[in-house]
């Protein structure tokens, strides 16, 4: 879709023209909790538009937040984080509007491992006080 809004003139008509079914398995789709290996990502894979993204400020923004909500779980992963902080150094930070997830950038690394321990372990206690009950 960037690739045909760089070349054409689009439409945001904010009303649902199309339904379809989504045969993929949740596993599988390019959503969720997976990651998958940064040349099969599509945030990596999108050098042909960092030259446009100087002369487009439209697109830059875009590129930006694209990078910003969707690398933080490449970002806390250490078999890709150097991929992710690669394209978190292309980001504009001044434009990007105080978030949760500038905030989560700031944040050591080793502090979100703990909250994810914390979450797992605590999502542990309550499945066996669930399954008790």
């Amino acid at each position: 879709w960037i690739r045909i809004a760089l070349k054409y003139k689009v439409v945001l008509l904010n009303k649902p023209l199309i339904y379809y079914n989504q045969d993929v398995e949740q596993a599988n789709r390019a959503i969720g909790q997976k990651l998958h290996k940064p040349e099969n990502h599509m945030l990596f894979a999108l050098q042909e538009l960092y030259n446009q993204e100087h002369s487009n400020p439209q697109l830059k923004q875009l590129m930006d937040n694209l990078r910003v909500y969707g690398l933080f779980p490449y970002y806390l992963n250490k078999g890709t984080r150097q991929h992710a902080v690669n394209e978190l150094n292309r980001v504009d930070w001044a434009k990007q509007p105080e978030s949760e997830y500038k905030k989560y950038y700031k944040t050591p690394i080793f502090v979100h491992r703990i909250k994810l321990k914390i979450r797992g372990i605590g999502g542990k206690i309550i499945r066996k006080i669930i399954c008790k009950n």
